[in-house]
Parts: C-alpha cells; sequence; structure tokens
C-alpha cells in the first residue's frame, strides 16, 4: 500500500454486543490514501480519503483495490 492507491475499509473490529462491528459506517467504502504513517505504539496506520474527509486507522483495516503507479 502507498500513497495515492485506491483502498477499500474492511471492517475487521470485534463484534459489539448489538451484533454489529465497531465502524459499520466505513465498511465496504471506497477511498484515496493520503498519507502512511506509524503510531506511537508501532502499528502501521494509513489515512485515506472516505466520505471526503480523512480517516485514520491501522492499514489491516484497507484492502488495496487498484495500485497507484
Amino acid at each position: 500500500m502507498q500513497v495515492g492507491d485506491l483502498v477499500r475499509f474492511k471492517d475487521i473490529s470485534s463484534m459489539c454486543n448489538n451484533g454489529k462491528r465497531m465502524f459499520p459506517q466505513f465498511d465496504g467504502k471506497v477511498g484515496i490514501v493520503v498519507t502512511l504513517s506509524v503510531c506511537p505504539a508501532g502499528n502501521d496506520m494509513a489515512s485515506v480519503l472516505l466520505n471526503g474527509s480523512p480517516e485514520r486507522f491501522n492499514r489491516r483495516y484497507y484492502e488495496v483495490v487498484n495500485a497507484s503507479r
């Protein structure tokens, strides 16, 4: 994954008490990677434009749909 890639959000979070995952509003949404970083805990993070605003999650939450060249 790199800046400029088209990615899809996949909600891999644990199930909540209501039977849904933590981020259903983003599940399946497609966006563009705008920044890559590492959080203080050492996890690889990606900020992606989803619904017009940048959303920052662990890179494992995204799957590359189309890699930029």
